[in-house]
């Protein structure tokens, strides 16, 4: 796989992190980035996939209207306050 260039500009608190984090994990900031930005876009295409879905069940008549649904949620959150 051929990689690209590309530039970045970041503060030099993000930049002094972002060679913090490179060093624990013995990689350049280059890698450092590239893995974060793969993660990102793999979450992103996810997230479109996701909501993809969810409009075709809906389209279909397969959702929850939503009074139902806050009611679970509501009963959801109820289970977790002491």
């Amino acid at each position: 796989m051929a990689l690209e260039p590309f530039s970045i500009r970041a503060d030099a608190k993000t930049m002094e992190a972002l060679g913090r984090i490179a060093a624990a994990m013995d990689r350049s900031r280059n890698w450092v980035i590239n893995d974060a930005l793969k993660a990102y876009v793999e979450d992103h295409v996810w997230l479109e996939e996701q909501v993809a879905r969810s409009r075709q069940e809906i389209a279909e008549g397969k959702g929850i209207p939503h009074d139902q649904a806050m009611a679970r949620l509501r009963q959801h959150l109820a289970s977790w306050t002491p």
